[in-house]
């Protein structure tokens, strides 16, 4: 009898102390992991964008050779998502809620039948062609009986290691991409910089490809003449800024433009068109206009070889006067794509 009090007393102790640890135990799973990767945002963006390249960094899969994964049909972007089964870590299912590539990433994970859900986070910042990256995880309040036993596991460290593992395998597959890319396309070197976006006065149109010497020409004497009755002057050289360019049609939604300092009411026939600072590939083309074609292929190469998605629209500007500079050999335009 002596013995069943002393087992009891010990049973209530553990109880009491275990009830102890709920009342004290996290609300909710609160982890996180961040690290560095020496490779453009773009490119780490896309082993966490696109789901079927989850298996080659993910802690778990590699940490379960039972786990077997199905995908949706849709396997990257919002709505992607993809199930697991497994017989020692169970079933669930991780579907992305939101993507902003390649800037942030949420998703929502369930496991099982488990009532509640686990909302990760993604988050990228890209400085000089190296990406912080943190990943975190939050969930819904967690029963107040399985507190202790969280505090117990040490879930939130666990988390955080299994996310550390998962970002060190990111980073030695998005380095090793990285390294590969060159930073030279079709004989032209392509310069990364923060450009600063601008104002421009401009006409736009949609142009057959046959009159666009006539018509930036003709367009540029227009705008000129509205920046001098305003007394607006210039602050920069002549544009081009492409919309599109359509090689079935021949023809080219473009604007004639003349960089201004501030927005300003050039009259009806003058649009005012506002560029935001944004990440630019930025390439210096010397030759006649016929031949800065393969500087657009070198840009286009540079921006598919990162990953990159290019933003409208992307800009021609006419550095050398060539009323100024006949050799032809010396005319620079520098092509610029957003991204």
């Amino acid at each position: 009898m002596k013995a069943l009090k002393v087992i009891l007393g010990i049973l209530g102790v553990l109880i009491a102390g275990y009830l102890v640890l709920c009342l004290v135990g996290p609300k909710k799973v609160d982890a996180s992991s961040s690290t560095s990767i020496m490779a453009p945002a773009a490119i780490v963006y896309q082993q966490i964008g696109q789901l079927e390249n989850w298996v080659d960094w993910g802690p778990w899969q590699n940490m379960d050779s039972t786990m077997k994964v199905t995908y949706s049909d849709k396997t990257e972007g919002v709505g992607a998502s993809y199930s697991w089964t497994s017989e020692n870590m169970g079933a669930g299912n991780l579907e992305i809620t939101e993507a902003d590539p390649p800037n942030s990433m949420k998703t929502k994970l369930k496991f099982g039948d488990y009532a509640g859900y686990n909302y990760g986070n993604w988050d990228l910042k890209e400085t000089d062609g190296t990406t912080d990256i943190t990943w975190s995880m939050t969930s819904d309040p967690t029963p107040f009986f399985f507190r202790g036993m969280m505090v117990l596991m040490g879930m939130d460290k666990s988390i955080e290691k299994d996310f550390a593992n998962g970002l060190a395998s990111i980073k030695a597959i998005a380095e090793e991409q990285a390294a590969k890319i060159p930073t030279s396309f079709g004989g032209y070197e392509v310069k990364k910089v923060d450009h600063p976006g601008g104002v421009f006065a401009g006409i736009r149109e949609e142009v057959q490809m046959n009159s666009l010497p006539d018509f930036l020409a003709s367009s540029y004497e227009k705008v000129m003449g509205a920046m001098a009755t305003q007394q607006t002057p210039m602050a920069g050289p002549p544009c081009g800024l492409y919309y599109t360019w359509d090689e079935a049609t021949q023809t080219s939604d473009m604007v004639a433009a003349i960089p201004i300092g501030e927005a300003l009411n050039l009259g009806e026939d003058v649009s005012i068109i506002e560029i935001p600072a944004s990440k630019a590939a930025v390439i210096d083309y010397y030759g006649s206009y016929a031949g800065v074609g393969a500087a657009h292929e070198a840009a286009g190469a540079f921006m598919s070889a990162n990953g990159l998605t290019a933003k409208e629209p992307c800009i021609e500007m006419y550095i050398t006067d060539p009323t100024t500079e006949p050799d032809t050999s010396k005319w620079l335009t520098q092509v610029i794509y957003f991204y």
